[in-house]
């Protein structure tokens, strides 16, 4: 599979010749595992493993998607388990046809790559309109022609680029009245992820000796079928599941004072729970999550100096949604995200619920992509 992803991709990048030999070379190297390509996640780790920890140790991660192994494309475990993040000492690169995915911590945060696109857009004499909700996408004979902000003010422009959530953009922003029927079959059908419940503590010590990487998951079970049911409909595990501790501080020292550590500890949770109110529970529910994060690095609440706490409904009002999918869309067998390309001219779609899926990485190949076709866009235009 990662020989397979790496030809893929070399392929794609390629022209001429050379592209035809790559394409063929991939042929090849998906015949051995053709009979794999319609399986669930279920049907290959039970064809390879009898021990059901094992599968559930293979399985895990996708409880961070919130979708069961029976939802999942079977051929993409090995792909969510790569060597890379268990032990950085193996090679990313196995031959020129095989180079595996890795993991990479951005200096001083993801916070700097939006200030670098902030000071980009400045710099080209752009505006950054803050504090201003859009509430509709502008459209005449099905042309987008702008924007109009939360206070009236219109905006008007050659392009317009949506990355919010689907429902929003297409219900709201553009209207029913402008999308096809084929269109609003498609969103009434998908599946989202849920959400997350983080805690954000900044401590007086150093957890290296507990915990020397950056980021650690901890896994409480191997149901994973279960686990992702419960999280659907509304049951919250506080913590007992599973969860991950990340010390963004290990890699950029400056995100914490000298003598002290950033550290989040976050799990999947859903959107509502069941019996209770987030905002209400909030706290106790933190002082929950941190007592399973001690079990792995004791002492994290007698030495928190500083502490935030995001809920599920924190996030649906800072990114404006009604339904906070963590991630975007999952990678369910058969479900894709919103094509770049809509069908009204000039509007074009990005973000984590577009056809790129989610994950830093993927967000910003789909953002590569739309760049390519705004360019292919304008040139035929003029």
């Amino acid at each position: 599979m990662i020989k397979l992803v790496t030809l893929f991709k070399q392929s794609d990048q390629a022209n001429g010749f050379k592209k035809i030999v790559l394409k063929v070379k991939l042929l090849f190297t998906l015949l051995p595992i053709k009979k794999m390509l319609k399986w669930n996640a279920t049907q290959l780790l039970d064809f390879f493993f009898s021990n059901d920890k094992i599968k559930g140790l293979f399985a895990g991660i996708l409880a961070d998607f919130v979708i069961k192994p029976s939802e999942f494309n079977g051929v993409g475990i090995p792909m969510v388990n790569i060597e890379t993040a268990f032990d950085k000492r193996i090679p990313i690169t196995v031959d020129k046809h095989t180079i595996q995915p890795q993991y990479n911590y951005i200096l001083g945060g993801c916070g700097e790559m939006v200030k670098l696109l902030a000071n980009f857009i400045e710099n080209h004499q752009g505006t950054i309109h803050i504090q201003s909700k859009v509430q509709k996408i502008l459209i005449e004979n099905n042309q987008a022609i702008g924007v109009e902000l939360e206070n009236g003010e219109q905006i008007l422009s050659d392009i317009v680029l949506a990355t919010g959530d689907i429902h929003n953009t297409f219900y709201t922003l553009v209207g029913k009245d402008q999308i096809s029927s084929e269109i609003q079959q498609y969103i009434n059908s998908l599946k989202y992820m849920e959400s997350v419940f983080m805690v954000h503590i900044g401590i007086d010590f150093d957890p290296s000796p507990h915990q020397p990487a950056a980021l650690c998951y901890y896994y409480g079970t191997y149901d994973i079928e279960n686990a992702v049911d419960n999280i659907k409909n509304g049951i919250y595990h506080e913590g007992e599941d599973g969860f991950l501790i990340y010390i963004p501080s290990i890699h950029s020292p400056e995100m914490a004072p000298t003598q002290h550590h950033a550290v989040t500890v976050y799990t999947v949770a859903p959107n509502h729970i069941k019996e209770g109110n987030w905002q209400k529970q909030k706290e106790e529910l933190a002082n929950k999550l941190l007592e399973y994060a001690e079990t792995k690095i004791p002492g994290l609440r007698e030495h928190t100096k500083t502490r935030l706490i995001m809920t599920p409904e924190d996030f649906r009002q800072r990114v404006n949604v009604k339904h906070h999918s963590f991630g975007g869309i999952p990678p369910i067998i058969g479900q894709k995200g919103f094509s770049h390309q809509t069908s009204i001219e000039g509007m074009f779609y990005a973000g984590c619920q577009s056809e790129s899926t989610g994950g830093v990485a993927n967000t910003m190949n789909g953002g590569r992509k739309v760049a390519h076709l705004i360019l292919e866009m304008l040139e035929k235009n003029h």
